[in-house]
């Protein structure tokens, strides 16, 4: 199992990555992979 200081920071990243897509959903109307990626 897993250190839980990398569970957190696994949880960190994953709603860094989903506000990003909010962000892009929201100026764009859409979120495509390669904006996702380019941020």
């Amino acid at each position: 199992m897993p250190p839980k200081t990398t569970a957190v920071r696994n949880s960190t990243a994953v709603e860094d990555y989903l506000e990003r897509i909010l962000e892009l959903i929201n100026a764009k109307g859409y979120a495509r992979v390669v904006d996702i990626a380019s941020s």
